[in-house]
């Protein structure tokens, strides 16, 4: 059995892209229906709170993003590591990829 724990780093700094990516496309939206909703008779305070955290929100997703994501990975490794046999647990297990490398002689056109 192969030993296919994931890079936990990796995999929290891809969900908090994602989780960034998906807020800074909806966030727009939202705070231009909140100040379409307020109207005009509004206070300037709740409207000034309401953009700044629509500025905040991005980054606080992507925190949220990279949180979540460590967690997951973190559980996806100690899954995989209670599922392998001891034998394997007890060695760390190194696959090593071979690359090919196909010489060709210039100006063949094979």
């Amino acid at each position: 059995m192969q030993n296919n724990r994931i890079n936990v780093l990796f995999v929290a700094t891809a969900t908090a892209i994602v989780h960034a990516a998906i807020s800074v496309a909806f966030v727009p939206f939202f705070s231009t229906l909140l100040v379409s909703l307020i109207g005009s008779n509004a206070s300037t305070a709740a409207t000034d709170i309401g953009m700044t955290l629509a500025v905040l929100t991005p980054l606080i997703y992507a925190a949220v993003g990279f949180l979540l994501g460590a967690l997951m990975a973190l559980g996806y490794n100690a899954f995989v590591w209670a599922l392998l046999p001891a034998p394997v647990r007890r060695e760390e297990v190194v696959v090593e990829q071979e690359t090919e490398i196909a010489a060709a002689a210039v100006g063949d056109a094979a």
